[in-house]
């Protein structure tokens, strides 16, 4: 008889059974040590509890005295796999599902690191060919540490990779690839001040304005893909000082702003989309000719390209030439001196064919200034004659 060789089924059985020396020294009415001996081959089995002992191991009596069959040699180390710090059983179906999930999470990081690189290697490529950049100068560098950040957690979730990420080398090189990357976001500076600004529509709607801080001159950039713009129009007037921004609809928004060129205020709009199909150009003037009123003593009257309109202030009548039409959505006017922008909102819409927009349609009139104004929305009460 095979002592350790029994010892070492007893040990394996117990351990499928999920127990402890202490659960079975405890079910048989024996010392921790006692079963501690057997599992050792130190001893065996007294013959009054061998019959209890493989009842407990749900075995027969057979393969205890004889150690079990020969693969029963094999079971010990494989179960050791399972058994964690603690000395606590861990089953090892649910290790081996922990284990695939880890590796799905890695997996997925490492393609999320391949991706962030490879869009940073076609932006380098194509940017000029293209004439795009990003959004924000910030970005370009998030997106370097972002692809390093998943390329290393996704590689230590990895079995296979793990011993390879986790060595110094790889580990040291790694840190002083982002703190060198995040030290050139902080240090280097294109000279530009950057301003975005971000509607209810975005991501299609996102106002990026760009100001070259050595002549104020500043640049108008429109979505080209994802997070990167093209110039799209230059501003009239140089900027200085702050920049004032308020949507005064999910696709337009009012760019309010100072130049030391005249020292007067000035705007422009930009509009992100169209209320008729798209296809045609058409005056604003002539989609809201008819008479429109707001809240707190406004009144609009569109007559033939005129303006007439009536506020807490007074009355103010503008030609047609003395506004500016921003797309086809805003007018600024007057437009040499900006007073009164005007805006056609969501619920306005123009039929192919048609001249004027919809019954139902509300406008949205908003004074320039650099300090909050509060829109006043107006709604048509009288169609009017073009």
């Amino acid at each position: 008889m095979d002592h350790e060789k029994t010892g070492r089924y007893i040990a394996a059985s117990r351990k499928k059974k999920m127990m402890t020396q202490k659960d079975l020294a405890d079910r048989l009415g024996v010392t921790n040590k006692a079963v501690s001996k057997w599992e050792t081959g130190q001893g065996m089995p007294d013959i009054s509890v061998l019959l209890e002992l493989a009842r407990v191991l749900d075995v027969p009596v057979e393969a205890i005295l004889e150690g079990g069959p020969a693969e029963t040699e094999t079971v010990q180390p494989a179960l050791q796999e399972y058994t964690t710090a603690s000395g606590v059983m861990e089953h090892p179906e649910k290790k081996e599902r922990s284990r695939y999930v880890l590796e799905g999470v890695g997996g997925i990081l490492l393609v999320l690191g391949i991706l962030c690189l490879g869009v940073q290697i076609w932006y380098i490529l194509n940017r000029d060919g293209y004439q795009i950049e990003y959004m924000a100068r910030w970005m370009f560098f998030a997106v370097n540490g972002a692809a390093l950040l998943f390329l290393m957690a996704g590689g230590l979730c990895m079995k296979k990779l793990r011993p390879f990420f986790l060595k110094p080398a790889v580990v040291l090189g790694a840190v002083l690839l982002f703190a060198g990357n995040g030290a050139a976001g902080l240090l280097t500076d294109d000279g530009q001040r950057e301003i975005l600004s971000f509607s209810l529509g975005f991501p299609s709607d996102c106002m990026v304005l760009k100001i070259q801080e050595d002549n104020g001159s500043a640049r108008l950039y429109r979505q080209a893909a994802g997070p990167f713009v093209r110039q799209a129009e230059t501003f009239p007037f140089t900027v200085a000082g702050e920049v004032k921004t308020q949507w005064l609809e999910k696709d337009v928004c009012a760019v309010t702003y100072e130049s030391e060129e005249d020292g007067g205020v000035h705007q422009y709009v930009a509009t992100y989309g169209d209320r008729s199909d798209g296809t045609a150009y058409y005056y604003v003037s002539n989609a809201i000719a008819g008479t429109w009123v707001g809240e707190g003593g406004y009144m609009l009257d569109v007559r033939n390209g005129q303006m007439e309109l009536e506020t807490p202030r007074g009355v103010e009548i503008y030609e047609y030439d003395a506004y500016m039409q921003y797309g086809t959505l805003s007018l600024v006017f007057p437009k040499n001196g900006p007073e009164w922008t005007l805006v056609l909102n969501a619920d306005c819409i123009l039929e192919g064919g048609e001249n004027t927009v919809e019954d139902g349609g509300t406008l949205t009139l908003c004074r320039v200034s650099m300090k909050k104004t509060t829109p006043v929305v107006l709604e048509r009460i009288m169609d009017g004659d073009i």
